[in-house]
């Protein structure tokens, strides 16, 4: 039986910072408001392949599902920011990137869940995950080709990649424009061709291969310095990749000019009454998407239309 909203009391719940985690409780809101996710962990379809371990990243993200979901109210996650800083071996409560934490946890699920399949297909996808494989992988990861190709002997050079979240330049202020510039092909690249040796004469392009039932989007804002691109840009609510229908339902914004300074919040579609609401931390509003600041978007969850 797949999650139900409509099942629970709850839904909505603010989580406290302690400190420097308005990363984290961003990252776990578009986590709760996920029905694909909510359906695994909450309805136990899974497998822990390593039961006898002192600590899973899964059962406390399951514990504060079960409490977001039974009642609206404030949580305090501090038992999940502790073991999560176990598993780290770091301080968590400090500035980071939700991007790259929202990598972290993926894989810790996948870790987490996978099992080896027998007599899997001979390609790429099974080749990278060694034939180990999850419900995780499955719906939250994607795939891209990377075409280099030398101009002087037209050879090519692929690679098959896995990818978690797409992250984008800042081309345009049109994320669907900034997606079409990621897979054009971008020319007179640093390269040495593997055939005819000739060098920096090749261009490069990426092909989206796998759509994920779960599409994160996240904007490459910082310069290698940390610094802020302010840039305001435009994005969809619904939009469409080779005949994959997806829907936005998270968005993690930055306020701030550096990337380990400033606030992180989340606006998130409840999934009971599909109006918007900014969590920031344990407060929340209720608001029209339309408005908010489009210079601060940072990540956009989006996930398939069933």
């Amino acid at each position: 039986m797949s999650f139900n909203p409509e099942d629970h009391t709850g839904g909505l719940c603010g989580l406290a910072n302690f400190g420097a985690t308005c990363y984290l409780n961003s990252l776990l809101q578009a986590l709760f408001s996920n029905n694909y996710l909510l359906d695994f962990i909450l309805n136990g379809k899974y497998n822990l392949n390593d039961k006898n371990k002192d600590i899973h990243l899964l059962k406390e993200i399951k514990e504060l599902m079960e409490i977001v979901w039974k009642q609206n109210c404030i949580i305090a996650p501090k038992k999940f920011v502790h073991t999560f800083s176990q598993m780290e071996k770091m301080d968590l409560n400090e500035q980071n990137d939700p991007d790259e934490f929202y990598e972290k946890i993926m894989n810790y699920l996948y870790e987490e869940t996978c099992e080896l399949i027998e007599n899997c297909e001979d390609n790429e996808w099974n080749k990278y995950f060694k034939n180990k494989h999850s419900y995780i992988n499955e719906q939250f990861y994607g795939q891209y080709k990377s075409d280099i190709t030398c101009l002087e002997c037209n050879h090519s050079s692929l690679t098959y990649n896995p990818y978690i979240s797409l992250k984008l330049e800042l081309v345009s202020s049109s994320i669907i424009n900034c997606l079409k510039s990621h897979l054009s092909w971008e020319n007179d690249i640093t390269y040495t061709c593997e055939k005819c040796k000739c060098e920096n004469k090749a261009k490069k392009r990426f092909t989206i291969l796998k759509v994920p039932n779960v599409f994160v989007v996240t904007l490459k804002r910082y310069t290698n310095f940390g610094q802020k691109k302010d840039t305001v840009i435009e994005y969809p609510l619904l939009f469409e990749i080779d005949n994959v229908k997806l829907e936005l339902y998270a968005i993690i914004s930055h306020m701030g000019n550096h990337v380990y300074c400033g606030h992180y919040t989340s606006y998130v579609k409840n999934m009971k009454n599909s109006e918007w609401y900014h969590i920031d931390d344990n407060n929340i509003e209720k608001i029209d998407i339309d408005s908010i600041d489009k210079s601060d978007v940072y990540m956009l969850f989006y996930k398939k239309i069933m």
